[in-house]
């Protein structure tokens, strides 16, 4: 039994052979082992990493950038453990000094979760505490109670570690028994651009140095062109704007300072729109650009298109990460309010104009144009009380020459006895007004602008003054012939009737002098 057994298994293995025989007849052979991707030569990692150093000691926005690219190169090529920490460090100091300066960072979750992944000691976790209160916003970081420990850092000869033991004090909160340490060392290395940085509020004078000494400083330029722009050298402003956005081209303040010298000292609401549209490209919830956009449509009479860009901005972060105070929330809200208000008006939805005023007061209580406009609302409702009350207060807060008027008119509905008083007053007020906007077109030619832009200013200046000098001078002629069918005692009639047209006389005889034009466009032929 046991051989006929094994004669039957004969066949069976030769079946098997051949078949296997067959397969290697007909299997291709290997050609050769699989070939790997080629070995990173260490001297490009190297020169990565050289670059990205050199880069870093620039201690400013647009060196961080730069360095944090060369590191990223690096580590792509060779994720290693030091080229990371170098990495996180390029990273966490440009994303601080972004959100800072208020410059959108997408990417600020990734960076926290890149800086905070497997932090190297206490430094490392140190830093991630500082990214991540940064993300958090200062209200969250002070209820964090993170603290650092000084001795870990070597700030006795490193302004970069001094930097980051003032910088994580400011965003958790400074111990008692560090208060000296943070002095010392903000009067050590007061001249490293990282505390001028620091200190620019308190230093303005030292920005401009400050750009001379280190060019590619863009917060600096910044800083200084704001500085420039307050004291009306616009030129100066214009050019150091310009220059902080060469170096950092989603630099959103900077580009909002260029759409501001087209808003308020230009005029020029369609130049000022399309730059307040170059920040909302990159920035699509920046406040400040969103409120100018706002503000621009709404000069331009493009009123619903206006209340949208204005909703857009009451639904952003007004706080900015709670880098902001209340008051520049409130001014926002309330002045987005008003504007609104004032649209809705235009375009005839009394009841939505009325919710929004109203709304507006609560945020802006000591805004005279608020007041005014309400009292108007109010007045065209006739609720006469609610009306004199608000114009009675915007004359308080400032000199409204049409709040006179509808006061006057509110005394003549009730029969009250200050009616003359009341359109002499708004006269009057009229007449000194186009005088000192007839100042103010004189003024132009001394202003620190291109001569193209003074003509251009001028022009739409002249073009307001006529027209507001045209409504003055109806508008007295109604008051007049209001006057004229009151019931008064000849002599005072007279008297005020007398004084009223004078006035009148006085306004229609204002025109914007042009003397200055020529010398305007000869400064044009010069250039």
């Amino acid at each position: 039994m046991i051989r006929l057994s094994r004669l039957l298994t004969i066949p069976s293995a030769c079946v098997l052979c051949a078949t296997m025989l067959l397969g290697c007849r007909t299997r291709p052979q290997p050609v050769g082992a699989p070939v790997g991707p080629p070995a990173i030569p260490e001297e490009l990692i190297r020169e990565q990493v050289s670059r990205g150093d050199q880069l870093f000691l620039g201690m400013h926005l647009h060196a961080w950038r730069r360095a944090e690219e060369a590191y990223a190169t690096a580590y792509y090529l060779t994720p290693r453990r030091d080229i990371r920490e170098k990495l996180s460090f390029a990273r966490l100091l440009r994303m601080t000094r972004e959100i800072d300066e208020d410059i959108f960072c997408p990417s600020i979750e990734e960076d926290v979760g890149f800086i905070c992944k497997d932090p190297a000691g206490p430094r490392g976790q140190a830093l991630c505490d500082l990214a991540q209160g940064y993300s958090a916003g200062p209200a969250a970081a002070a209820r964090a109670l993170k603290r650092i420990d000084p001795a870990g850092f070597q700030a006795g000869n490193s302004p970069l570690d001094a930097y980051l033991i003032l910088l994580h004090a400011r965003t958790f909160g400074v111990e008692e028994k560090n208060d000296n340490l943070l002095k010392e060392l903000t009067a050590k290395y007061r001249e490293s651009p990282l505390f001028i940085y620091l200190n620019l509020g308190n230093r303005a004078a030292a920005a401009l140095q400050a750009t001379q000494l280190f060019p590619d400083f863009a917060e600096a330029w910044e800083f200084a062109a704001e500085t420039s722009f307050q004291k009306k050298s616009i030129q100066a402003a214009r050019t150091a704007f310009s220059k902080a956005l060469d170096l950092i081209p989603d630099y959103s303040r900077a580009r909002n300072g260029l759409a501001n010298i087209y808003f308020f000292t230009l005029e020029d609401y369609e130049n000022a729109l399309a730059a307040y549209e170059i920040t909302l490209r990159s920035d699509p919830g920046n406040t400040a650009a969103l409120f100018g956009k706002g503000a621009c449509l709404h000069h331009l009479d493009r009123f619903e298109e206006s209340n949208a860009a204005l909703d857009r901005m009451l639904e952003s972060d007004l706080g900015r990460r709670g880098r902001v105070g209340s008051d520049s929330v409130n001014y926002y809200r309330g002045e987005a309010y008003y504007y609104k208000a004032y649209n809705f008006d235009q375009m005839g939805d009394r009841v939505r104009a009325r919710e929004l005023i109203d709304a507006a007061k609560k945020v802006l209580p000591g805004a005279e144009e608020i007041h005014y406009l309400s009292g108007l609302l109010y007045y065209r409702a006739d609720d006469l009380k609610a009306a004199k009350t608000d114009f009675q207060i915007a004359l308080k807060l400032g000199r409204n020459c049409y709040a006179y008027h509808y006061l006057g008119m509110i005394e003549m509905k009730q029969g009250g006895p200050t009616t003359v008083s009341q359109f002499l007053t708004c006269t009057a007020c009229l007449e000194r007004g186009l005088r000192s906007y007839q100042e103010n077109i004189r003024a132009v030619a001394g202003l620190d602008l291109d001569p193209g832009e003074k003509l251009a200013l001028r022009t739409r200046m002249e073009m307001k003054f006529v027209d507001y000098r045209d409504t003055s001078a109806e508008l007295i002629l109604r008051m007049i012939g209001l006057i004229r069918g009151m019931e008064l005692a000849d002599s005072w009639k007279r008297n005020y009737l007398d004084a009223m047209n004078d006035l009148l006389t006085k306004v229609q005889s204002i025109k914007p002098e042009r003397t200055s034009l020529p010398s305007i466009i000869s400064e044009m032929v010069i250039i």
